[in-house]
């Protein structure tokens, strides 16, 4: 019998809740007596059991049992904040833990102990963050170990821990499928998940948002090895892809172990996921005793059909390879420098030619210890399954009608229409809006607004702007279908395809000058966008794109590599990388067909990886990727399938077979139906938006997938992959947020940039037809879609100089290194106690400069009336004079740039210096200064207030 305490002895809140439980109690009663009178399931649901159905299932003879029950997770509630993202305090906290063994096993590694208690039974679940996705707070996480075993004492061993990594601390949280009473109307228990306290997520508002406040608990490894004197023990984890498919006897000349010059031949790369448990971090490994196994008739291949090298990186000595280079491997030796310790490039290639045998297949070998001819510590044995496949066939058979696309509407007013955004409703911020506003400042500012303000669209660490998902390609293709599409607002109107242009400019620019300026230096894994350049450089004749676009495929770091590493973490690096070879062949270069070949076996293993994604495999480490990311080698690979097609070349038929594969995965395992878009991450958990907002609905995410679906049913018309691609399409703009305000696509241009950098293409393939009319449908970045815009060949149709004269500081290549800028930076000037005098750097010859000063703090743009002086004012009179003017008392001389020395010394052409000097200032006396720089076609553009402080008399 259950004793009631007092309801004067509870808050104000759990008196609330008492009078409405036995307000409840009375209506189900109530309903319970009518349910009597008719058969189960019959009766109308009414507001009670539409809100709160496992009560309802209890018939209100649960109400004083499960009374005590639920006021006493009211007070915990009452009591505590909420302690998890999922299902609160199912997981008890302070029953959390995570044991790391000191001990390591020499196949296996090091393990971690994960223990914690749930309130009902369930199965236990670890999501497992890397230290280095956890060094860079990305939210990235890459491991999940399942027990399915239903306990409320939960216990599980992870293992194939490397003994050290470059950052010590991993990120984790917990999960469990628990079983709970009574809360269903068909059955006697329910299944719910309950995490903690992950996964990571916003901090929670107002409203809170479904499993806010997400974060990760930590445990610490080792950074360096720890028994460098010890005996040499080291294990391999190989991970990679599971099939490859049979050579094409069609291809000559044949292929060899060591020579692969077309695709009579087809590789499969799979790392070798070295890890250095004890010993010496110099030592050699030598790979030996190769057999492969037909595993359908126990045979042994002997015959070369199947043949495998250790492949110590990705790289050659040059680009293009010498004569005869067939990968980083020596075929005599069987060895590898570095062998035992952690490296993303040590791999297994297994090479299939014409004359394998399709079936199943076993690679056995063994990897030992060397250093100066002895051997040390015990073999390795590694054994990795994988399937040949028959040679990949591919016959199109298109569609014969092109259905209406629903949501294309919505998606040609969102781009190109030109009435101003309200702040709210519709129409959402558009390519107008992302060109010009001078209201919106967070979390970048528009095209116009950032050079009037002084803050340049200049490639940075900051994401948010335009050439990020490459504005100067969007542009270019917003110019081409607001003009030919009928019903645009710009249809057949030259001077509104001038102003696309001239937003293509603006984003262009600072990009290709950028890359120019740092001979390529400033190129990192994701800001590679060659292709604005290359359609410009088709358009136009500019040489200058193709320079910029050699320089970033020639950057440091990556020009020697034929591709990333075979992790699938490596599938964007790998794209962007071969985006920038296929620009560079669009323009005109030769094809580098040796790096080319190898590329697209690789890329092809990380499509494989992804649609043979086994979370029960311990070797599964590194799969923290996301769907678009696929999205991106997806588009890469359809974009040489397209270049060999328009060359005149028998395209790759594996591509198409191996992207219907993924698209199949996606959506039987990734697609969430009530948000019509994929989970951003395979491994966190529940997968499900109303449980964890935010990782299950980034809709704008959509349309660097969906292209990918139109371009597949273009080529077989696929019924099921129409519908697919189609939901994903017209759902893009659904997270743009309430109203469209704030939450989705359109808080920065980087988010429209990703609805509209591949989008275009879809509507293409989707249509049949390209935005003129004619057909068949033609990918934007191929050479018929970008024909000299004055004819001739060569192309010499040069635009009107628009772009704007942005300053920067350059710094000069040391050591080798290449030189580097510093956006939106510029170095404070050299003062006395009466002069000051500024220096700092601009891209365009001729361009005059002058600093204009005063003591008085500026006035700020009120972004809620943007009148003049200091808010800007529409092109072509932006009113930089009008607000210099009103903001500041002085203007010093006005001086002309000049080309930098040491820069043409290192071969940048594009850099000139501009100094400035002022005098008669007051000594100890603070000013405000901006520098105003107009190139020789009167385009300004003014760097942001500073301050500097005279020295005293």
């Amino acid at each position: 019998m259950h004793t009631l305490v007092p309801e004067q002895r509870y808050s104000k809140v759990t008196q609330h809740f008492i009078l409405v439980f036995r307000w409840l109690c009375a209506r189900l009663r109530a309903a319970a007596r009518r349910q009597s009178r008719v058969e189960e399931g019959e009766i109308e649901m009414t507001s009670v059991r539409a809100a709160f159905p496992w009560l309802w299932e209890s018939k209100s003879r649960w109400c004083k049992p499960i009374f005590p029950l639920i006021l006493a997770i009211t007070l915990t509630f009452a009591a505590n904040p909420l302690s998890a993202t999922v299902l609160p305090n199912e997981i008890v906290p302070g029953s959390v833990t995570a044991t790391v063994s000191n001990t390591f096993d020499p196949v296996n590694g090091y393990s971690v102990t994960f223990q914690w208690t749930t309130v009902h039974q369930g199965n236990s679940v670890v999501i497992i963050e890397g230290s280095a996705d956890y060094n860079a707070n990305n939210n990235a996480p890459s491991r999940q170990v399942t027990d399915n075993t239903l306990t409320k004492n939960h216990t599980v061993v992870v293992d194939h821990f490397p003994a050290y990594t470059p950052y010590a601390t991993w990120g984790y949280y917990v999960a469990s499928h628990v079983e709970v009473p009574f809360c269903n109307t068909r059955t006697s228990v329910c299944w719910l998940w309950a995490t903690y306290p992950g996964p990571a997520t916003a901090a929670c508002g107002h409203p809170a948002a479904p499993g806010c406040g997400g974060s990760y608990l930590t445990f610490n490894m080792a950074t360096q090895p720890t028994n460098l004197n010890g005996p040499l023990v080291f294990t391999l984890w190989p991970i990679g892809g599971q099939n490859v498919y049979q050579g094409d006897p069609t291809q000559t000349p044949a292929c060899t172990p060591t020579s692969k010059l077309n695709r009579e031949c087809n590789d499969l790369y799979v790392n070798l996921q070295p890890n250095l448990m004890s010993g010496p971090t110099y030592m050699l490994v030598t790979m030996q005793n190769v057999v492969i196994t037909d595993l359908d008739t126990g045979h042994v291949v002997n015959d070369g059909s199947i043949t495998t090298e250790y492949l110590c990186s990705y790289d050659a000595p040059s680009n293009p390879p010498p004569t005869g280079w067939d990968g980083d491997y020596n075929d005599s030796s069987k060895t590898c420098s570095n062998g035992t310790v952690a490296s993303i490039n040590s791999a297994l290639r297994i090479r299939v030619n014409s004359a394998a045998v399709p079936g199943h297949y076993q690679f056995t070998g063994q990897f030992q210890g060397q250093y100066d001819y002895v051997l040390y510590g015990s073999p390795v044995p590694v054994t990795y399954n994988f399937t040949v496949l028959p040679t990949a066939s591919f016959t199109p058979t298109p569609p014969a009608t092109f259905p209406p696309i629903s949501n294309l509407a919505a998606w040609q007013n969102n781009m190109a229409n030109q009435t101003p955004y309200g702040g709210q409703g519709l129409p959402y911020r558009s390519a107008e809006w992302w060109c010009t506003n001078n209201t919106d400042t967070n979390p970048w500012w528009s095209l116009d607004n950032g050079n009037f303000i002084g803050w340049f669209d200049i490639p940075s660490s900051i994401y948010f702007q335009a050439w990020n998902y490459d504005g100067g390609r969007i542009y270019q293709q917003v110019a081409d279908y607001d003009y030919e599409v009928p019903g645009m607002p710009g249809y057949q109107n030259a001077a509104i395809r001038d102003h696309w242009k001239r937003c293509a400019q603006l984003a262009i620019e600072p990009y290709r000058d950028m890359a120019m300026g740092t001979l390529g230096g400033f190129t990192r894994e994701p800001n590679q966008f060659p292709y604005g350049m290359e359609m410009n450089q088709l358009r136009t004749g500019d040489a200058t794109n193709r320079k910029a676009i050699d320089y970033i495929q020639e950057a440091p770091g990556y020009y020697n590599f034929f591709s990333a590493s075979a992790f699938a973490t490596g599938a964007r690096l790998s794209a962007y990388m071969m985006d920038d070879r296929l620009a560079a062949e669009l323009v005109g270069e030769q094809r580098d067909s040796a790096f080319l070949l190898r590329q697209v076996d690789v890329m092809l293993g990380y499509l494989d990886q992804s649609y043979n994604l086994n979370f029960s495999n311990p070797n599964q480490q590194s799969y923290p990727i996301h769907p678009f990311t696929v999205g991106v080698a997806m588009e890469a690979l359809i974009t040489y399938y397209e270049l060999d097609l328009a060359e005149g070349n028998v395209p790759d038929a594996r591509i198409p077979l191996e992207i219907k594969k993924v698209l199949d995965w996606w959506q039987a395992t990734q697609y969430i139906p009530s948000t019509h878009t994929m989970a951003y991450q395979v491994y966190d958990l529940p997968m499900d938006p109303s449980k964890v907002a935010g990782l299950y609905s980034a809709t704008e995410l959509n349309d660097l997938i969906s292209p990918a679906y139109a371009w597949y049913w273009s080529k077989t018309g696929t019924a099921s992959i129409l519908s697919e691609g189609d939901d994903l399409f017209n759902h893009v703009f659904d997270s743009a947020g309430s109203n469209g305000v704030g939450g989705g696509w359109t808080y920065s241009v980087k988010e429209f940039n990703q609805v509209y950098k591949w989008s275009f293409d879809y509507v293409r393939w989707r249509t049949g037809q390209n935005p003129d009319g004619s057909s068949p449908a033609i990918e934007t970045v191929q050479g018929a879609a970008n024909p000299c815009e004055q004819g001739g060949s060569p192309c010499n149709a040069p635009w009107p100089d628009l772009s704007t004269p942005v300053q920067f500081t350059w710094v000069a290549g040391q050591n080798g290194q290449s030189p580097q800028i510093a956006p939106n930076a510029l170095p404070a000037p050299v003062v006395t106690a009466t002069s000051a005098t500024f220096t700092f750097n601009v891209f365009k010859p001729n361009t005059t400069a002058s600093i204009y000063y005063g003591t008085n703090t500026p006035g700020t743009c009120n972004l809620n009336n943007p009148t003049p002086p200091f808010c800007m004012q529409p092109y072509p009179n932006f009113g930089f004079l009008n607000m210099l003017t009103a903001s500041y008392s002085n203007q010093s001389s006005t001086v002309t740039g000049t080309q930098d020395p040491i820069a043409l010394s290192q071969g940048v052409t594009n850099i000139y210096d501009v100094t400035v000097a002022i005098t008669g200032l007051s000594p100890s006396t603070t000013y405000h200064w901006r520098p105003l720089a107009t190139d020789a076609s009167g385009n300004m553009a003014a760097f942001y207030d500073q301050t500097f402080t005279t020295s005293a008399q």
